[in-house]
């Protein structure tokens, strides 16, 4: 056989070689890879994107969580719809994750007095949620969602005057056996319908509610966590609602200490406790000290609600009033 022909047959039997390996040998080698566990770049990729973009709404979340804990609520606000538009996106409106997304957002909204725009929030919010079917429903996620657009409109109906109204959503809510294991969850909830109660004048089951809440989260957090002392001021003020404004104040001074301690001069919950001291003291007649502390509490609202806040135009005025 000539060397021309010779080579001609090599390069043939090279094409039939590289045929099969294409059509029999790349097909069962992914499938055997597949069922190894192995993935093919392709895949990998999407995986990849896929925690890439949840590690980053991680990180959006928590940054926006810090600045709306920090009270810097307009900063917050523009963090919490950013979130909100790439869920919708991603997921859609009404993935559970896009309704907790707007319940953060209806929350930093009602800081800032918005009122009407957290309404239309947690509005849209519940009408996406009614559109999920009937396989979703029992899904955990989506029952822990709409159990917080619950606590949400209840924090809303306190927002615009009725508290009344609040009231049986809480307890709807508290009830519900999907807080069955998570006790500090359920003391949250707790909390919040002792508030509800002494805006209500209840002072007598709000107190109950606050020690109960005090005592659980003094033994699981520590006397000296954020959350335990925010509910021990919020006892104090039950417990001055009953008549003894005194011993309201002196625990308002201890609470006032250990938040300071806890989170600093300049943080939203010392604020709150600082404005309740202030309130006390003001009933006591101690108005220098009363004066003193109402006059921080303006100097945080103005800067960080902005002078025509409600919060901060009845800080004035309580303080012009002494």
């Amino acid at each position: 056989m000539a060397l021309g022909s010779w080579r001609k047959v090599q390069n043939c039997l090279l094409l039939v070689v590289l045929h099969a390996f294409i059509c029999v040998w790349i097909p069962w080698g992914s499938a055997c890879f597949a069922f190894c566990g192995y993935q093919t770049p392709a895949k990998l990729v999407g995986r990849s994107s896929r925690s890439s973009r949840q590690a980053d709404l991680g990180s959006a979340e928590g940054r926006a969580r810090l600045l709306f804990q920090e009270g810097k609520y307009a900063a917050a606000e523009e963090a919490y719809w950013k979130i909100l538009f790439g869920l919708s996106a991603s997921v859609g409106e009404s993935h559970p994750t896009s309704a907790k997304a707007c319940c953060n957002l209806a929350a930093c909204l009602m800081e800032m007095n918005k009122i009407t725009d957290a309404q239309d929030v947690l509005a849209r919010a519940m009408e996406c949620q009614q559109t999920n079917g009937n396989d979703r429903s029992q899904s955990r996620e989506v029952l822990e969602a709409q159990l917080l657009l619950k606590e949400s409109l209840a924090q809303l109906r306190i927002r615009q005057g009725n508290p009344s109204e609040a009231e049986p959503l809480l307890r709807e809510v508290l009830s519900h056996p999907a807080h069955n294991g998570n006790e500090l969850e359920r003391l949250r909830i707790l909390s919040n319908l002792g508030v509800v109660l002494e805006e209500q004048d209840m002072f007598t089951e709000a107190r109950e509610i606050f020690q109960e809440v005090l005592d659980s989260r003094g033994r699981l957090l520590g006397l000296e966590h954020p959350d335990t002392l925010e509910v021990a001021s919020n006892l104090a003020m039950a417990i001055g609602g009953q008549g003894a404004p005194a011993e309201a104040a002196e625990r308002l001074r201890s609470a006032l200490a250990g938040m300071v301690a806890a989170v600093g001069e300049t943080h939203p919950r010392t604020t709150t406790i600082r404005n309740d001291l202030a309130f006390v003291l003001k009933e006591l007649g101690e108005f220098e000290e009363a004066k003193k502390q109402y006059s921080q509490v303006l100097a945080w609202r103005r800067e960080f609600l902005g002078p025509a806040h409600p919060d901060t135009v009845t800080t004035q005025f309580n303080l012009y009033e002494i």
